[in-house]
């Protein structure tokens, strides 16, 4: 069918709330629920001093296949928008330093089945990340936390609560380290739901100070520091002076990344700034977040 204008307005001067009318509108009168629209125009009015009163957006709209009275599951032609919700992105972090924290995914040679214990799975992951032929120290506990952050959207004229991102989970296993030793797992959906869940295969480890909401939800990347020195220094210079603590070098001038023991970063990061004078910091990489949606972030245990 050809293309179609519709406009909806919000006495709120919501955008959101206006386009979802609009949309709502186009539905009814093209018996469909699958349309493709994009946004026209938006304008409004002002009452008293700063009171948006009204404010109208246009959408231009095709409907697409199929037609009411289908049976096939519902599909969003546009993911960009749908019902007021925001694109929903399919990483929900990254790092301090900048690079996407799945980089530093779980490389591990074995074999992970879906049906293998995940408890099982955790504890050969974490062995499989310690260096020099150390043992993973007794378990003391485990736990599965779920993190989400939570976006307000319209939908049908009225707003929803809504999961920005892919569901995330993080394993948690206290084994007397310095850091609680955490495995977290993206779970992106398929149809309705995570058919392979829990899937370890682009896992990664996590470095976790507590178990307060905060150090759950923004732990450090294990094993990663960050080093910046007083002057310029060069990379043969800095390797040398940091080969105690770390490896993995690399950088220039003065701001260097590498790699040291996991699970221990914090004290590394102290021993570094008080036995190198040239250093002028040393920190942990930690995750960072989006946070500028309400009402944002929740973590809950779940095991």
């Amino acid at each position: 069918m050809s293309k179609k204008q519709f406009s909806g307005t919000s006495n709120n001067g919501n955008v959101s709330e206006a386009v979802s009318i609009a949309v709502k509108m186009a539905k009814e009168e093209l018996q469909t629920d699958y349309i493709d629209w994009e946004l026209n125009d938006v304008s409004g009015s002002y009452g008293g001093f700063t009171l948006q009163t009204n404010l109208t957006a246009t959408i231009t709209v095709r409907a697409t296949k199929p037609s009411v009275g289908t049976n096939e599951p519902h599909q969003i032609n546009n993911p960009q928008q749908y019902d007021g919700m925001r694109f929903i992105p399919n990483l929900p972090y990254q790092s301090t330093n900048g690079s996407q924290s799945l980089i530093d995914s779980i490389n591990s040679k074995q074999t992970l089945e879906s049906k293998q214990d995940p408890i099982e799975i955790c504890k050969n992951l974490l062995q499989s990340l310690l260096i020099d032929g150390e043992k993973l120290p007794p378990i003391k506990s485990i736990e599965l936390y779920h993190i989400r952050c939570l976006a307000y959207g319209m939908g049908e004229g009225k707003e929803v609560t809504g999961v920005y991102f892919p569901p995330e989970f993080l394993y948690l296993a206290d084994v007397g380290y310095p850091y609680l030793a955490g495995i977290s797992i993206i779970s992106p959906r398929i149809g309705q739901g995570a058919p392979d869940f829990p899937n370890f295969k682009n896992a990664a480890y996590r470095s976790v100070k507590s178990r307060a909401s905060n150090d759950l939800i923004f732990p450090d990347v294990t094993g990663e520091i960050m080093v910046g020195t007083h002057e310029d220094l060069e990379l043969d210079t800095i390797k040398e002076l940091l080969a105690p603590y770390a490896y993995n070098i690399h950088g220039n001038d003065s701001f260097f990344t590498a790699k040291c023991k996991p699970f221990h970063e914090k004290d590394t990061c102290r021993e570094i700034e008080t036995n190198i004078k040239q250093v002028k910091y040393a920190s942990t990489n930690s995750i960072v977040r989006i946070i500028d949606i309400v009402p944002g972030w929740e973590v809950d245990r779940v095991l």
